[in-house]
């Protein structure tokens, strides 16, 4: 019987220094019940295969070109504007035996980083079998030179997707929806220096 009771006692004490540290913290400024009210069911992951990553340099825009470029992508698929005061700080390349990647981060100091990902498949496997996380907000459609993105807010910011099931480009951090449509919009222009 004592040995019931001091679990019970150890438990009744863990929950109560658990929902202590959390009014704490709630009291602090930091808005954790605001952050579990957001959660969802969904997962969001890449396929578990391990690929090269190149790193490319940062710099203006049309890097996403030359990354799609080098990767034997085709480059109509990198957005060549970016909204104002965004500049890219890093582009990578993945390439595992399923798929090839660009991933760019463009960051602005007022806001959170954007990232670009441009994904293609390298075998019959499809590219668009994830799940997307999404706030409570309807999904939107957008269609721009021939192609019909999604739009939806996951936790205070703008997504967009769009997938042929060969290719997929995925934009994930806009502010305002007006920053994510100047983005597509620019999809499918080419640079030349």
């Amino acid at each position: 019987m004592k040995a019931v009771v001091r679990y019970v006692l150890v438990a009744a004490f863990s929950i109560a220094l658990l929902l202590g540290t959390l009014i704490a913290v709630q009291a602090a400024g930091i808005d954790v019940l605001g952050r579990i009210a957001t959660w969802t069911d969904s997962v969001f992951h890449f396929q578990n295969d391990k690929g090269d990553v190149t790193n490319i340099p940062a710099g203006p825009e049309n890097r996403i070109q030359e990354a799609l470029h080098e990767a034997g992508m085709p480059v109509e698929l990198a957005p060549t504007r970016l909204p104002d005061g965004y500049t890219i700080s890093s582009v990578e390349r993945v390439e595992t035996k399923s798929y090839k990647m660009v991933c760019t981060t463009a960051e602005r100091e007022d806001a959170e980083p954007l990232q670009i990902v441009i994904q293609e498949s390298t075998t019959d496997e499809i590219v668009n079998d994830e799940i997307w996380e999404k706030d409570s907000q309807q999904i939107e459609s957008y269609s721009f030179n021939g192609r019909l993105y999604y739009l939806f807010v996951n936790t205070n910011s703008w997504q967009g997707v769009w997938s042929d099931g060969h290719h997929a480009i995925k934009v994930y951090g806009a502010t305002y929806k007006e920053d994510l449509i100047r983005i597509l919009k620019s999809i499918g222009e080419v640079i030349d220096d």
